[in-house]
């Protein structure tokens, strides 16, 4: 090996990419319009459903709140429908984001603001019950 691989910074995608607007320390500005795509309110005012709140808070292992958590939730629209190219049924609720990202505040809390998810098909066909995927992403 004649060079070592220089390094490289996260970029300038890092904070706005993920949550900006949790994260007081960065200052994103209007051009990063990130909520508009992803962000803790899935719904428009158009969408269909019946509306939710999913709150709580995060711990760590000894029981203190986390204050730099990221999470993110993926579910169905109030009919069983995802947002995905990978659900080839018809979208009626096209309004519909069907994925979130949130950062949590000071005291590990956080929210999303979206409707309550319709059944939809499992691998095998059957209809599984409505519910809400999340991924947490923290240090650690």
């Amino acid at each position: 090996m004649s060079e070592l691989t220089p390094s490289q910074t996260v970029g300038p995608y890092y904070a706005y990419g993920l949550t900006p607007e949790g994260r007081k320390r960065w200052k994103p500005d209007d051009r990063y319009r990130w909520k508009e795509t992803v962000g803790d309110d899935l719904v428009t005012p158009d969408a269909t459903g019946a509306r939710i709140q999913i709150e709580g808070v995060i711990y760590d292992g000894d029981g203190k709140p986390i204050d730099d958590a990221m999470l993110e939730i993926w579910q169905a629209d109030a009919q069983g429908r995802y947002a995905s190219p990978a659900d080839s049924r018809a979208r009626p609720n096209a309004a519909f984001k069907g994925h979130g990202r949130s950062a949590t505040d000071a005291s590990g809390g956080f929210a999303f603001h979206t409707i309550k998810p319709g059944p939809v098909p499992g691998p095998d066909g059957k209809m599984q019950a409505p519910h809400v995927v999340f991924a947490i992403f923290s240090r650690g």
